[in-house]
């Protein structure tokens, strides 16, 4: 599932492309030359409003370079993500398919240990349980 939302971003997205600029949660060093993005994938939790469903929850970090200080470019970076995912169905190399679904952003950051600026961007992809 990750490997294929990763192929999804550096395939469709131009601010942060390519698949070699997409990471997994934790595994891009701190070094990382801008841009760059993250996706993050969660545990699978209890959907609260179907007993037998469940989501798990996606969290997508773009960074640029704190030097630009263009949230400008941060805002066009989480557009790209969004068009990119949002209500697009993927098929994993198991042959899983899946939909990922945008569920809003965070507000504008600055991560001083990354020396760069960010906002999450949050989706939900819906199971079964």
């Amino acid at each position: 599932m990750r490997a294929k939302i990763i192929q999804c971003l550096g395939s469709n997205c131009t601010i942060i492309s390519g698949t070699a600029s997409w990471y997994q949660g934790y595994q891009a060093p701190v070094n990382t030359a801008k841009p760059y993005g993250v996706v993050k994938l969660n545990n699978k939790v209890r959907s609260s409003v179907n007993r037998m469903g469940a989501v798990k929850n996606l969290e997508i970090w773009p960074y640029i370079d704190r030097y630009d200080w263009d949230f400008d470019k941060v805002g066009s970076a989480v557009k790209e993500i969004v068009d990119a995912l949002d209500e697009t169905l993927l098929t994993t190399a198991a042959g899983d398919t899946f939909e990922v679904e945008y569920d809003g952003d965070g507000p504008d950051y600055f991560d001083e240990e990354r020396d760069a600026i960010t906002r999450v961007v949050y989706f939900t992809i819906p199971t079964l349980k």
